[in-house]
C-alpha cells in the first residue's frame, strides 16, 4: 500500500490504539486519517472532503471505538474561521460533523470526552471585537449538539490549549 501524506499540522494528531497508530493530517484542504500497523503498514486511509479548508488540531479516541477530531475550518472568501469537529467510526468513516462560532474567528485546539455523560468538551479561542481573542469553551452531548458555550478572557488574548477531565470519586 502507498500512502501520500499531506501536511501534519501542529497539535496532537497521533493516537495510539493497542498496537496501531491513527494519524490525522491535512491533504489538499481536507482532513485525512490513516491507521498504521506496528510495522508502519497502512491498514486503512480515509480523507473527508468538504467545502473550505479543514485543519485538525487534536485527535482523540471515543468510548464507542471511533475517533473525534477538533480543529477549524477556514473560509478565505468570507474571511471567517469556524471551530470544526469531525466524528468518525472505528474504520475512519464519517459519522457527523459540527461547526461552532464566536464572532468571525473561532478555533478548537483541544477536546476531551466527558465520562459522566459521553459528551465532549472543546477548548480553543474565538474573536471578540471588544476584547480580541478570548478562550472559547463548548460543552456538547454525544452527537455534538451544543449544551453550552462560554468565553473567558480580558483585555489580553486568551486561549485554551489543553484540557483534561478530573475524577473526584
Amino acid at each position: 500500500n502507498f500512502i501520500s501524506l499531506g501536511i501534519i499540522e501542529s497539535g496532537k494528531q497521533v493516537y495510539h490504539n493497542n498496537n496501531d497508530l491513527i494519524v490525522t493530517f491535512t491533504k489538499e484542504q481536507d482532513i485525512c486519517l490513516s491507521k498504521l500497523g506496528v510495522t508502519g503498514n497502512v491498514i486503512w486511509n480515509n480523507c473527508h472532503t468538504k467545502e473550505g479548508y479543514q485543519i485538525g488540531k487534536m485527535l482523540v479516541g471515543t468510548y464507542n471505538g471511533g475517533y473525534l477530531i477538533a480543529g477549524m475550518e477556514e473560509n478565505i472568501t468570507a474571511d471567517t474561521v469556524k471551530a470544526y469537529v469531525l466524528k468518525l467510526d472505528s474504520l475512519g468513516n464519517f459519522e457527523w460533523d459540527r461547526y461552532y462560532t464566536m464572532g468571525n474567528d473561532a478555533r478548537f485546539f483541544t477536546v476531551q470526552q466527558t465520562p459522566w455523560d459521553g459528551g465532549y468538551i472543546f477548548g480553543g479561542m474565538g474573536y471578540s471585537t471588544a476584547t480580541g481573542y478570548d478562550m472559547f469553551v463548548v460543552k456538547t452531548n454525544s452527537v455534538g449538539d451544543s449544551l453550552w458555550s462560554r468565553r473567558y478572557g480580558g483585555n489580553e488574548d486568551d486561549s485554551s490549549r489543553g484540557s483534561d477531565t478530573i475524577d473526584y470519586s
